[in-house]
C-alpha cells in the first residue's frame, strides 16, 4: 500500500545530520569531522511528455512511436521514444487514433490498447494477431469510442516487456469533464519488479518502495487555491496502490456518478 503523501507534497528529504562535535582538548593535529552534506533535493514530479500529433486534422491524433533498448534508473531496459513512462496520448471521444510503431528491440512486440474497445487486428494480442517483428513496423488505427484514461503496452512477451519499461497513459477526454485549473498524469511501478524482469525466482517483484513517472520519491507542490486534476495508472504487476483523502471522479472508463473519498488502484487500474 502506498500513502498520498508520495504523490503530492512531499518534503525534499530528510535533515541534514547535525555536524559531529569535537573535543576542545584534542590536539589540534587531530581531524575533526566535516560538516554533513546536505541531503538531495527530491526529483519534480512532472507528467510524462505528450506525444507529438503528426497530423494538422483536428480531428486525428497521428503519433509514431520507437521501442527501442533504453537504460533507466540504473537498469538497461526499454522505452517508448526514450522515456519511461511513454509519450502520454490525448485525444477526444470521435478522434482517429493512428499509431505507427517502429520495432528497434531486435525482438518481437505488439501495442495493446488497454480497456480500449478496439477492432480484432488493431488489439496486440499475441496470442491473436501476429506481432511485430524485430525491425519491422506496424500502424495501428482505429476510432476512440470511449472516454477515460487508458493505458498502452505489449501484449508480447508481457511481462518481461512492461517490467522493463514498455507502457504509457492514453487519455480520452470527456466533453463532461470538470474544468481544473491543471493536469498531473501520475504512473506507479515497482523497481522490484524491473530487477525480476529475467524471471529471477528469487527475487519478489512486490514493491516495498515505488517509482512515481520513474522517479524515487519525488516531489509535487501544487499552487494553493489551484485545483489539479490527478490521473493514475497502477503499471505494477504485484503492487496495489491505496490513496485516501482524495476526490475521485472517474476511474478506468470515465466519470463515476458520485465522486469517491478514497480508491484502491490493483495492477493495471486507473483513476
Amino acid at each position: 500500500m502506498i500513502p498520498l503523501a508520495l504523490l503530492g507534497c512531499t518534503g525534499p528529504g530528510p535533515t541534514p545530520a547535525t555536524p559531529v562535535d569535537t573535543d576542545t582538548e584534542v590536539p589540534s593535529s587531530t581531524p575533526t569531522a566535516d560538516t554533513a552534506a546536505p541531503a538531495p533535493e527530491a526529483p519534480t514530479l512532472l507528467s510524462p511528455a505528450e506525444a507529438l500529433d503528426l497530423d494538422p486534422a483536428p480531428d486525428v491524433l497521428h503519433v509514431s512511436l520507437v521501442a527501442a533498448p533504453h537504460t533507466w534508473d540504473g537498469v538497461d531496459g526499454y522505452a517508448y521514444n526514450n522515456q519511461v513512462p511513454g509519450p502520454t496520448l490525448r485525444a477526444r471521444v470521435g478522434d482517429t487514433l493512428v499509431v505507427d510503431l517502429d520495432n528497434q528491440l531486435g525482438m518481437p512486440t505488439s501495442i495493446h490498447w488497454h480497456g480500449v474497445d478496439v477492432p480484432f487486428a488493431m488489439d496486440g494480442a499475441g496470442w491473436q494477431v501476429s506481432p511485430v517483428g524485430a525491425g519491422e513496423t506496424f500502424t495501428y488505427t482505429f476510432t476512440l469510442e470511449q472516454a477515460g484514461t487508458f493505458w498502452y503496452h505489449p501484449h508480447f512477451d508481457t511481462e518481461h516487456q512492461v517490467d522493463l519499461g514498455l507502457y504509457g497513459v492514453l487519455i480520452v477526454e470527456d466533453p463532461a469533464e470538470p474544468v481544473v485549473d491543471s493536469e498531473l498524469v501520475v504512473v506507479f511501478d515497482g523497481p522490484a519488479e524491473v530487477a525480476a524482469s529475467e524471471d529471477d525466482p528469487t527475487v519478489d517483484p512486490t514493491p516495498t518502495t515505488w517509482l512515481v513517472n520513474g522517479l524515487r520519491e519525488p516531489a509535487w507542490r501544487p499552487n494553493a487555491g489551484e485545483t489539479v486534476r490527478v490521473r493514475m495508472l497502477n503499471a505494477s504487476n504485484a503492487g496495489y496502490v491505496a490513496l485516501d483523502d482524495v476526490r475521485v471522479i472517474a476511474r478506468d472508463r470515465g466519470l463515476l456518478g458520485a465522486p469517491d473519498a478514497a480508491v484502491v488502484l490493483a495492477p493495471g487500474d486507473r483513476a
